[in-house]
Parts: structure tokens; C-alpha cells; sequence
């Protein structure tokens, strides 16, 4: 059984990583970030809109269900664009790349199947984005870098409820609706 084991042992180099891997420090996360989001104006129902909306445009989740999905959404929660990919933070670069080849206005809020991490925060930043919203809970990284740079945050959204983790303009303070 050893003989077999040791026949199998694989050395390989990768340099492909979140953002996080292979750095020494997370002072090196600390990088400036031009402007600060809008104001979100899209209502809770838009995202709720958006989550049932969303398995439309995954024929590759659908067809596996171990894909994610980052998906450009309206203020009525319809789905602009969405991106699938094996791994959530090249389902998302995909996405803000479509849209930075598109050179359209900002969506108002992107969506994504999964947890949200500082290099997600990060790219909704570079976006333009007013919200960032995840079906998962963001890290504790996410959470400090929404609120420094203004970021509104929202996490484990579901059909019925979702998780205010940054509001910096109030807009779902009291269970209000949002939108303008």
C-alpha cells in the first residue's frame, strides 16, 4: 500500500490565490481605494427579486450544483449579467470585467453565492458599486473594509430575510425599505 501511496505524490507550484495567500502581513492588504460608493437605491425587495431570479442564469450550477455565481443586479432586481465560476472570487472578477468592457453606469447592487471576503469587498469597491450582497456571512476582513471605505453590506440574504452588516446610509435602518 506505502509503494502505491509514494507512486502518486504530485509536486506542483501555484501562483494563483484570493488575494490573501502568500502575503506576509496583512498590513499589505492596506491599499487606497479611489471614491466612495453611492447610495444605494434599490429596496429589499429588489434582492429578494434578485435571489429568485438568480438559478436562471446558472445552467452550470444547475448542471452540477458546485458553481457560484456573481450576478450584476438592477434597482428592480433583475439580473443585468451574472458569471459562474468553480471558484467565487473568479466568478466575480469575471463580472466586474464584463462590466468594465461594457463601460456601463455601475449596477445597483451585486449579488454573490457565497461568503464574502475582503478581495470581494475589494473588487465591488473597484466596480463602483453602491451594495455588495451575499447569500453567505462575510469575514470579520470584509466587514472592517465595507465600513472604512463606505461600502453597504449584506449577507446571508434569503428568501425572506437578510443580514444588515454595514449600512452607512441608513437606508435599511428599521426595517425601511430602501431605495430613494
Amino acid at each position: 500500500m506505502q509503494g502505491r501511496i509514494h507512486d502518486r505524490v504530485r509536486h506542483r507550484t501555484s501562483d494563483t490565490s484570493c488575494g490573501l495567500c502568500g502575503i506576509s502581513g496583512l498590513e499589505q492588504l492596506r491599499k487606497p481605494v479611489a471614491g466612495t460608493p453611492p447610495r444605494p437605491d434599490a429596496p429589499v425587495t429588489a434582492i429578494f427579486a434578485a435571489l429568485a431570479g438568480l438559478r436562471a442564469h446558472q445552467p452550470l450550477n444547475a448542471a452540477t450544483g458546485a458553481i457560484h455565481a456573481a450576478a450584476a443586479c438592477d434597482r428592480s432586481g433583475d439580473v443585468l449579467a451574472a458569471y459562474e465560476d468553480v471558484g467565487r472570487h473568479n466568478a466575480l472578477d469575471k463580472l466586474v470585467g464584463g462590466l468594465a468592457i461594457r463601460s456601463t453606469e455601475p449596477p445597483a447592487f451585486i449579488l454573490v453565492t457565497s461568503r464574502i471576503s475582503f478581495e470581494m469587498v475589494d473588487k465591488a469597491l473597484v466596480a463602483g458599486v453602491a451594495m455588495l450582497v451575499g447569500i453567505s456571512a462575510p469575514t470579520s476582513l470584509a466587514i472592517d473594509h465595507a465600513r472604512a471605505h463606505g461600502l453597504t453590506l449584506l449577507a446571508l440574504a434569503r428568501s425572506d430575510a437578510i443580514l444588515v452588516v454595514n449600512d452607512p446610509f441608513g437606508v435599511f435602518e428599521n426595517g425601511s425599505e430602501g431605495g430613494t
